[in-house]
């Protein structure tokens, strides 16, 4: 079985990328989920199945991080923070899941 690592990267999309990611918990051996640049701000203005499917990716440990430059550069770093998002350097984060053969799909 696969290990998938989501790159959500897109605002308008976010709330469809976050659906689908919480949709393949049960399809893959392992999913992991990046939040960075523009979909950061979509964070806060997530719909109800939009903020469902993230609530249920935190439960399940998915959620790995969002981008701490991002985050910085839009000044919603404690928004992020508050929701239960850590922030972490993207690029040692991606690294640390495709050096472990997760398998990187982007939104």
């Amino acid at each position: 079985m696969a290990k998938i690592l989501f790159l959500l990267m897109d605002e308008k999309r976010l709330p469809t990328s976050l659906v689908i990611a919480k949709n393949s918990l049960n399809r893959y051996e392992d999913v992991k989920v990046i939040i960075l640049g523009e979909a950061l701000k979509a964070l806060k203005s997530l719909d109800e199945e939009g903020l469902a499917a993230l609530e249920e990716l935190q439960k399940r440990g998915a959620i790995d991080s969002a981008c701490f430059y991002s985050a910085e550069k839009e000044g919603i770093k404690d928004d992020v923070l508050d929701m239960g998002i850590t922030l972490a350097p993207i690029g040692e984060r991606m690294a640390k899941y495709i050096n472990q053969g997760y398998v990187p799909l982007t939104f």
